[in-house]
């Protein structure tokens, strides 16, 4: 039994048990969620388990492709290369070059423009 160290932390670590592994046969993965309501009170009582299907079985493709669209996210790639000719994120945020690189991309100068695109740029690359 590991002892209460100094910040009321456990002095040593104790592994947790190795989560229960199930590999069910062609007939019993017929009907998995069958399968998984027959797992399920052994699995609860470690929180989790794994289930490998039968070795050849393939999963069903999830979306029909002919009724399938997206709308594709707009990459302005052009911003990278602006940020990334003036030494990259870390450098424009140490020189404060943020309202620059706002400027070369077309955006009017004005309160707040540099902090605006430091942070949109912060949110989708980091």
């Amino acid at each position: 039994m590991a002892g209460v160290g100094p910040g009321g932390y456990a002095a040593e670590f104790v592994p947790p048990p190795e989560c229960p592994v199930f590999e069910p046969s062609w007939e019993e993965f017929t009907d998995p969620l069958s399968f998984i309501g027959r797992i399920r009170p052994l699995a609860e009582k470690t929180g989790i388990c794994k289930i490998r299907p039968p070795k050849d079985w393939q999963p069903p493709f999830a979306c029909e492709v002919k009724s399938f669209r997206f709308t594709p996210r707009v990459q302005r790639l052009n911003e990278l290369e602006i940020v990334a000719s003036k030494g990259g994120f870390e450098m424009v945020t140490k020189e404060k070059k943020w309202s620059k690189v706002g400027s070369r991309l077309g955006y009017l100068p004005g309160k707040g423009t540099g902090s605006l695109l430091k942070s949109h740029y912060e949110r989708i690359l980091y």
